[in-house]
């Protein structure tokens, strides 16, 4: 049987759950290095909207996201649209269902993608005016690094591991909560609230690469040197 003597992990939260089951090795948390994403897109975008990745996955929490945007809708005109990538006609059509969508607003606002490649997901990142990241739970929080790599403040929840990946460089909401996430809607739809959280990103990604370079020579050392 072999022995562990030593787990990588990518934050502090999955590192506490490691510790709960007695793991005696050494334990080496780092941040998780975001897939580098290039756009070729010159165009302003059609619409402003938000963006919501990988909706088929019940852990990201998508249908109490949709129904904080159709809550959002009643009061926003500023005509933001819903961006969602993962989700079949077939799978929206199910939500739809549910008595508390409205199927008009979502028929008018929301506009799916199924699989989309890694062009077309840059694309979709660089022209969202805010990303949204309502999970309910994750061992790193990926995506919202990566939107921050186009300088895209995001709606995030305070759950996890989620809060370790950007600091204070996000808004927070209760992931559980649809009132929560309609108001974070309304409170980061506003233009210079979404300046305010640009200007702090643009300070904040260059010390977090710089902490990802870092974190991944240890790892590299850690390992050479096991």
């Amino acid at each position: 049987m072999s022995v562990i003597d030593r787990i990588f992990t990518v934050s502090n939260y999955s590192l506490q759950k490691i510790m709960k089951l007695r793991f005696k090795g050494n334990i080496i948390p780092h941040i998780q290095t975001p897939k580098p994403r290039e756009s070729n897109e010159t165009e302003e975008a059609e619409n402003k909207y938000f963006l919501f990745v990988s909706g088929n996955r019940p852990v990201k929490n998508f249908l109490r996201t949709l129904e904080a945007f159709c809550e959002f809708k009643k009061t926003d005109d500023k005509d933001y649209h819903l961006y969602v990538t993962g989700v079949s006609k077939e799978l929206l059509d199910r939500f739809l269902r549910y008595k508390k969508i409205d199927k008009g607003t979502v028929e008018k606002w929301v506009r799916i993608f199924g699989y989309v490649d890694d062009e077309e997901l840059a694309n979709l990142y660089k022209n969202c005016s805010v990303f949204l990241y309502t999970s309910l739970y994750e061992g790193f929080g990926l995506p919202i690094l990566e939107a921050a790599q186009f300088g895209k403040p995001s709606i995030s929840s305070y759950v996890t591991s989620i809060p370790e990946v950007l600091g204070s460089c996000t808004f927070y909401v209760d992931p559980f909560n649809v009132k929560s996430i309609s108001a974070g809607m309304e409170h980061m739809s506003q233009e210079h609230i979404i300046k305010k959280y640009e200007e702090w990103l643009l300070e904040c990604y260059p010390l977090l690469e710089q902490r990802i370079k870092i974190d991944f020579n240890v790892v590299i050392n850690q390992i050479i040197n096991a």
